[in-house]
């Protein structure tokens, strides 16, 4: 699996940058993943409809419990995506003008928090989640 997680924000302070490589290292064995700074909602160019999901990241009460997130990539992967586009601090209004060109697009909304948190700290606690997601679907440990 390919993660692409797109962060609405100006820059990434070192310390923020070095969790993101934490992650990003403890995931190696299980997927791909990218960590994109774009102040605009871009779509990378080989999208397509097929092998490419998009997710929402929405604040507003978590919608999903650590056990049903694995679920939820478990059910992605065996769906045939590939490559998971995850868009941080952007408006739905940003998301429909960028995708409005594809048809059959679905884009699954998700909120992990409904704090006022930075996008950067969002994203942070988005790896901490997928971390976690890979764990469950691993049968292994992870504190709660």
């Amino acid at each position: 699996m390919h993660y692409y997680i797109y962060c609405k924000e100006n820059s990434i302070s070192k310390y923020q940058q070095d969790a993101i490589s934490e992650y990003t290292k403890r995931l190696s064995p299980y997927c791909d993943i990218h960590f994109i700074i774009d102040t605009k909602c871009t779509i990378p160019h080989n999208f397509s409809t097929s092998n490419h999901q998009v997710l929402y990241i929405d604040r507003s009460i978590s919608t999903y419990s650590s056990i049903s997130f694995a679920k939820h990539i478990e059910d992605i992967e065996s769906g045939g995506k590939s490559n998971l586009h995850i868009y941080i601090g952007y408006t739905l209004n940003e998301m429909y003008e960028a995708y409005n060109n594809f048809e059959n697009i679905t884009y699954d909304v998700m909120s992990i928090t409904n704090t006022n948190i930075s996008n950067i700290t969002l994203s942070i606690l988005l790896y901490e989640q997928i971390y976690r997601g890979y764990t469950i679907i691993q049968g292994k440990t992870y504190h709660k």
